[in-house]
């Protein structure tokens, strides 16, 4: 199984670690958060990732059950996100099997990537494998956790097929 662990501008003194080679910047930008995930997940995971349009993507895992973390970062501050049975196309109509869904959630849960809409670049520390990711996201005002993927079940019939979950903000 591969893992990775990720931190930018992570205080050594609070941690002990520094920043990981090649750790892509978190910032208050439009698409930061999209590329973050690129690096992360695609380039050390090999997750896949489908672009959407402009700033909005979905991306899979290599293994497991088979659903999508759907992104739109076409914000500053924040970004939407919510899993997807199929992530195809730009409207609610094009997708398939939202969690949280539209009643629930509508547009998807917060991601705070900043708590400003600058350049400045923002700790974050992440660490995933194939099936499940995490992201802990450190700014000036907040803190905050988001988690993606699969866990076992133990629900009959499924236990063995397990479950995917997601994690946000509003």
């Amino acid at each position: 199984m591969t893992i990775a662990v990720v931190r930018n501008s992570w205080s050594a003194s609070q941690s002990g670690e520094t920043t990981t080679a090649g750790a892509v910047a978190m910032t208050g930008q439009t698409g930061q958060l999209i590329a973050v995930l690129d690096n992360c997940l695609v380039t050390r995971l090999g997750w896949t990732k489908t672009a959407i349009a402009a700033n909005v993507a979905a991306y899979k895992a290599p293994v497991g059950n088979g659903y999508y973390l759907y992104v739109d970062d076409s914000g500053t501050t924040t970004a939407r996100i919510k899993g997807m049975e199929i992530a195809g196309g730009t409207t609610v109509q094009s997708q398939f099997g939202a969690f949280p869904n539209e009643t629930q959630f509508n547009g998807g849960m917060y991601l705070w990537k900043s708590s400003t809409a600058d350049a400045s670049n923002r700790a974050y520390f992440f660490w995933g494998d194939t099936k499940t990711f995490h992201l802990f996201v450190y700014s000036t005002t907040f803190n905050n956790f988001y988690s993606f993927g699969d866990f076992i079940s133990l629900r009959y019939p499924n236990a063995e097929a397990g479950s995917t979950y997601i994690i946000g903000g509003n």
